[in-house]
C-alpha cells in the first residue's frame, strides 16, 4: 500500500555549477580509490527492482528523448562485478505514457519540461516512502526544453548532449549524489578516469560527452548501495 505522506527532492543538472560535495568511504575498497564516493541517503527497496519506467519523448521543436534515455539507462543496468555476479539493480523499460516528469502519479516517468529561466538542464524528482525515506517511492526526470539539445548521434560542442545528462539523471534515480569535487585530480587512480569523466561529476557544460559510459568511481557506488 502506498503511503499518504510524501517527501521530494529535486536533484538538478546545472550548466555552470557550484559543485555539490558528498564524500564517503568504506573499507571494503582502499580510501584513496573512493574518496569521492557518490551514495546518497535514499535507495529503492529491493521489491521497486528492476525500477519500471516510462516515457513521454517528445516536444515540439525538440529531438527525441527515446534512443539517448533508454541507452542511459541500460549502462547502469545488469553491471558486472569483478568476481563475475551481477550488481543487483536494473532499469527496466515500459514504453510511452502521456504523462509529465514532475507529478506524483505511480508512474517513474521521463518527458520533456519547461523551466524557462532556470539554469537546470534537468531534474531529477525523488519522492520517499513515508515522507522521510531512505526508500524510494517514486522517481522522474525531466530535460529542459529551453535549453539548446542533441542526440548522441548528432552531438556537436556548444549543445547539451541528451544521453550524457540522461546517464547523470539515472545515477541520481538510483540513489547516487554528485562526485566529491577535487582540483587536484587531474588523471584517474588505476582504471578509474579524472574525476571530470565520472557520470556522477556535477554539471552539464554544452560540450560534455564524457559521462555516457559509467566509471569505476560510479560502478562501485551502486555495488556499495545494492
Amino acid at each position: 500500500m502506498r503511503k499518504i505522506s510524501i517527501a521530494i527532492f529535486v536533484i538538478a543538472a546545472i550548466a555552470n555549477p557550484a559543485l555539490v560535495v558528498y564524500s564517503h568511504c568504506h573499507n571494503t575498497y582502499p580510501c584513496e580509490q573512493v574518496q569521492s564516493r557518490v551514495v546518497g541517503p535514499w535507495e529503492w527497496a529491493t521489491f521497486h527492482v528492476p525500477v519500471d519506467w516510462y516515457i513521454n519523448p517528445t516536444q515540439s521543436g525538440m529531438p527525441s528523448l527515446t534512443t539517448d534515455v533508454t541507452a542511459a539507462a541500460n549502462s547502469w543496468s545488469n553491471i558486472q562485478r569483478s568476481d563475475g555476479t551481477t550488481i543487483d539493480f536494473s532499469y527496466r523499460s515500459q514504453g510511452l505514457i502521456d504523462a509529465e516528469a514532475g507529478d506524483y502519479d505511480n508512474k517513474n516517468v521521463v518527458s520533456w519540461v519547461g523551466m524557462e529561466n532556470s539554469p537546470n538542464a534537468a531534474v531529477t524528482y525523488i519522492w520517499l516512502i513515508g515522507g522521510i525515506g531512505p526508500l524510494i517511492d517514486e522517481v522522474d526526470i525531466g530535460f529542459n526544453y529551453y535549453k539548446d539539445w542533441k542526440t548522441h548521434a548528432n552531438k556537436t560542442d556548444g549543445y547539451l548532449c541528451i544521453r550524457d545528462t540522461a546517464a547523470h539523471e539515472w545515477g541520481h534515480a538510483a540513489g547516487l549524489k554528485h562526485v566529491k569535487y577535487d582540483p587536484t585530480k587531474t588523471s584517474g587512480i588505476g582504471n578509474c578516469p579524472a574525476w571530470q569523466d565520472y557520470t556522477m561529476h556535477a554539471g552539464a557544460s554544452p560540450n560534455s560527452h564524457d559521462r555516457e559510459s559509467l566509471a569505476c568511481e560510479d560502478k562501485w557506488a551502486l555495488d556499495y548501495k545494492y
